[in-house]
């Protein structure tokens, strides 16, 4: 019991200290332990995924947002799964910043 309240304390602070913040120039996402800053211009396409896979290999369909950058590294907020309303107003907020065009694909892409 003690371990199950641990978890489930643990995911609540997860929950209410993740978010996302859009200024002119760039975006500052944030974790539960950390934030980062990223460049409008640094992303080279970003989008939605209507199926993902399972780590036990099985497909499973939830949309996934997900932001490519120029240096190849993939980002997938963790903390907007199962919030479709908030993934689209990421994508609206992305498209409007980069002037960039929503890709809608049927899974995630490599990195």
């Amino acid at each position: 019991m003690a371990i199950f309240l641990i978890v489930l304390i643990f995911g609540t602070a997860c929950l209410f200290h993740a978010k996302i913040v859009f200024y002119d120039d760039h975006f500052i996402s944030c974790g539960p332990t950390t934030c980062e800053s990223r460049q409008y211009s640094d992303i080279s396409e970003f989008g939605v995924s209507s199926h993902t896979r399972a780590p036990i290999g099985t497909i499973v369909a939830r949309q996934d947002l997900y932001i490519k950058y120029k240096d190849r590294t993939m980002w997938k907020p963790f903390f907007l799964l199962g919030s479709d309303f908030k993934q689209e107003e990421v994508l609206r907020l992305l498209t409007e910043k980069t002037g960039l065009t929503v890709k809608y694909v049927t899974a995630l892409p490599e990195q």
